[in-house]
């Protein structure tokens, strides 16, 4: 394996790369994004070798890949990469609610000209700070879209953080990621090493894509992807996190303006799992209902939303059924459709992979909550339920088994929504 370090504004991230693997410049684009928010086929970058690049380059990110353990990649915003400090405090950003203008005076920052710059930079914390140094604000240009698709296709999967047969099995998750060919990808239990994997097998296929930031030193952690066509810049997605969780939970959201006067918010969270006491704290129900009720609260109350993800719920425990099912304003996608079949996402008894589990599971934990205006549900599928081909030898009941590699332990779910006709 080689280390590589990642390391931008937003702050840093430490990946491993395997032996043999050619990084493509699509592949560094994504790796560049996820961490950093610097869009590379935009602006250009800086090497720990002081290599100025103006991406796409593939010889020079061949090279300095192949060449260095550590590759630091910093902003430039014009003729030089901005100062060690000013750098060093646009690592600190991390947009909360309400929070914004208090991140700015606590930098020295007087209070009237950090809410002019806010406001005139439309709320962006990053765009703020640069006016507030000094520096060039890029030019948020609105997303290319002319007028409402007819369709919007939106995929969540949880990726199972597991070390088994990472690699097969993340080239089969990749494949059905771009099968899918979704509009909006929400993906759970992302860590950098997995992400790194999965941009390599996808390829080019990220580049039509702008994808969120992940939260300063999380091991694992959400993430939303969306067509370049509905988001303009990485820096419009929003973080949130969930007040007194134990595990890092959060929020991730993008609103996009369709064009005709629709507004789309896309969201997906992975919530507090269901867990023996944490740090001496039990994870129940109680938690999960608190999380859902914040969600709605911070998702936009007019307008079409998709919220999907792995909501961790189980409707014949404490839970009972989802706030966001008992709301008329919320649509279950699954229920809407398929009333009649469980739709176990977690399924040991149709998963062959888990095999080794002791008990059988059949739960319902990813869900796609939506609610529908100018957009109606039309469609929901599970994808990655075949089994890869590739097997493993794992012990169960004391003797050794040879067991199906599936694509994660969870399936994924593809929603379609369709334009409503007038």
């Amino acid at each position: 394996m080689m280390k590589i370090k990642i390391r931008g504004p937003h702050g840093s991230n430490k990946l491993e790369l395997p032996d043999g693997k050619d990084t493509t410049v699509g592949t560094l684009h994504a790796m560049i994004e996820s961490v950093t928010g610097i869009d590379p086929s935009r602006q250009r970058v800086r090497l720990a070798d002081s290599t100025l690049l103006g991406l796409p380059n593939e010889a020079a990110i061949g090279h300095a890949i192949s060449a260095q353990d550590l590759v630091t990649v910093e902003e430039c915003r014009d003729d030089d990469c901005a100062p060690p400090e000013q750098a060093g405090k646009r690592a600190r950003l991390q947009p909360t609610d309400g929070a914004e203008v208090l991140q700015l005076t606590e930098m020295g920052f007087p209070e009237q000209e950090c809410r002019d710059a806010l406001a005139a930079c439309g709320g962006n914390l990053d765009h703020a700070l640069a006016r507030l140094l000094g520096e060039v604000v890029p030019a948020m240009a609105p997303a290319p879209v002319s007028s409402p698709p007819q369709s919007l296709r939106f995929l969540t999967y949880n990726l199972w953080f597991d070390p088994l047969e990472q690699q097969s099995r993340v080239k089969g998750l990749a494949g059905v990621i771009a099968s899918c060919a979704p509009d909006f990808i929400a993906l759970q239990e992302v860590t950098p090493t997995l992400f790194y994997l999965l941009a390599t097998n996808l390829g080019g296929f990220l580049d039509d894509y702008h994808c969120s930031q992940p939260p300063l030193g999380a091991p694992y952690f959400t993430m939303l992807l969306a067509r370049k066509r509905f988001v303009a810049s990485p820096t419009e997605f929003r973080r949130q996190s969930f007040p007194g969780s134990q595990q890092g939970r959060d929020l991730v959201s993008l609103r996009c303006d369709l064009g005709g006067g629709i507004k789309l918010a896309v969201a997906t969270s992975h919530l507090e799992s269901a867990l023996p006491p944490y740090k001496g704290v039990a994870l129940g129900g109680g938690v999960r209902k608190l999380q859902l009720a914040h969600s709605s609260d911070w998702l936009p109350a007019g307008g079409d939303v998709i919220f999907g993800g792995d909501m961790n719920w189980d409707d014949g425990g404490e839970e009972g059924a989802p706030l966001l099912a008992t709301e008329q304003s919320w649509t279950d996608a699954w229920t809407k459709l398929h009333p009649q079949e469980p739709g176990y996402t977690l399924d040991s008894s149709t998963n062959k992979m888990l095999g080794f589990y002791k008990r059988t599971l059949k739960k319902r934990l990813d869900r796609v909550f939506c609610r529908e205006e100018a957009y109606l549900v039309a469609s929901i599928r599970m994808v990655g339920t075949e089994a890869l081909g590739p097997t493993f030898q794992r012990k169960v009941k004391g003797e050794m088994k040879t067991l199906p590699l599936y694509p994660s332990d969870h399936y994924g779910l593809v929603v379609e929504m369709h334009r409503r006709k007038e």
